[in-house]
């Protein structure tokens, strides 16, 4: 890899990275809004969602089910239609708010990316794995919330970030960020799932004076709200179904041992390696030992970083973990898909770090072998995304598209 070549000027090497990472990311955006303006027809899940924007009149979204039985965040159905009616409702207009919340959480997680992956090279990998993404490209431009469901991942863990020097210095932004993050939870239901994050930020902050009440208050009354709109709006009104009865193939059953571990592993494998393609099958398979790396380190780096890090849960090495014990336990429970890759989107990026990152941390007592995995991830990720973009580019990009 060129990254280990022994050169003259390193810098030039490094200047190279930032502007092939500049190329992916300008790589990116471009397939989303050529796939954004190509304006495919609606397919089935669309067609029932569309229904009730094309239908409802705009008290109906809280009075009324959702057409078809469809499950989607009430509120933010209701804006999608507040900005399409004044465009009759074309694909662009119904389309628009899923485009502008991918493109927005691609600039959330890319500034995460620069926190963590201070290796130019890393850096563009983890930009790579976005173009090498059908999924991150294909909802960029559906009429689904799940881009909702990958920028509002994005702030709660931008915010975590930031959340120990930001409450020490008792910020105004710390005191409002912890009280409007809940209130993603009325447009994202996965947002509910990073509740814990602050809940558990608050529990362990050393000094419990009047801002740290104050906080306690703000994330209460967020976080009751959120869950009491979602619950009268969106659950009460809601076909007599729960969102897994639809995916009663993805979940985790203890039916026997042996449909335990198929159903873990095969869910498992999903959730790690079913982002990239999945057609032609090569492909799909190719990415199993990403897969399989990056679980792994998100144990390692879990047990690692936890301790050296004071307990605290504020890095995506000490989220993962948690994210993947939540899904794995409402998958368990019958009452989540775990093994559906679109409705887990928001754990994406997360496994892309990890994957990445864990890349990188071969290279200490392992140089040789993660150049090889380096490269060989790198030349993955070109393949698909090349694949990707021919696809996009040819005017119709679907969810799982044949990408050669």
């Amino acid at each position: 890899m060129p990254m280990n070549l022994k050169v003259k000027n390193p810098f030039a090497v490094s200047a190279l990275a930032v502007v092939a990472a500049i190329g992916g990311s300008i790589y990116y955006l471009s397939v989303c809004v050529r796939h954004f303006l190509s304006q495919r027809p609606l397919w089935l899940d669309e067609s029932m969602v569309f229904e009730s924007v094309q239908n409802f009149a705009p008290t109906d979204f809280f009075t009324q089910r959702l057409a078809a039985g469809q499950i989607f965040p009430k509120l933010y159905l209701f804006l999608i239609q507040r900005v399409a009616q004044p465009f009759e409702l074309n694909l662009l207009s119904v389309r628009l708010l899923s485009f502008v919340a991918m493109i927005s959480a691609f600039a959330v997680w890319m500034k995460i990316a620069s926190y963590e992956l201070k290796d130019r090279w890393a850096y563009l990998t983890y930009v790579l794995s976005w173009a090498g993404s059908s999924l991150l490209v294909y909802y960029s431009a559906e009429l689904k919330p799940y881009s909702m469901d990958v920028l509002a991942a994005g702030l709660f863990v931008l915010f975590l970030y930031h959340a120990d020097q930001l409450f020490q210095e008792k910020s105004w932004v710390y005191f409002f960020s912890i009280g409007l993050l809940p209130l993603l939870g009325m447009v994202s239901y996965t947002a509910f799932l990073f509740y814990i994050f602050l809940f558990y930020h608050l529990l362990i902050a050393k000094k419990k004076d009047g801002f740290w009440w104050q906080c306690v208050l703000s994330f209460s009354i967020a976080a009751v709200v959120s869950l009491g709109w979602v619950y009268y709006f969106d659950i009460r009104l809601a076909q007599a179904t729960t969102n897994s009865q639809g995916f009663s193939d993805h979940i985790v059953s203890f039916a026997s041992v042996g449909e335990f571990f198929k159903t873990w592993g095969e869910g498992t494998l999903s959730l790690f390696g079913r982002f990239f393609a999945e057609r032609p099958r090569v492909i799909k398979k190719m990415a199993v030992p990403f897969a399989i790396l990056g679980f792994g380190y998100m144990f390692y780096t879990f047990f690692k970083s936890f301790f050296s890090q004071g307990y605290r849960l504020t890095t995506f090495r000490t989220m993962a973990l948690v994210l993947y014990g939540e899904l794995f336990i409402l998958g368990a429970l019958q009452k989540y898909p775990f093994s559906v890759p679109r409705t887990s989107l928001f754990f994406c990026p997360i496994v892309f770090l990890l994957i990445v990152d864990a890349i990188m941390a071969l290279r200490q007592g392992h140089k040789n072998s993660s150049i090889i995995i380096h490269a060989a991830y790198i030349g993955y990720l070109l393949i698909v995304a090349f694949g990707i973009g021919r696809e996009a580019w040819s005017g119709y990009l679907g969810f799982a598209p044949l990408i050669f």
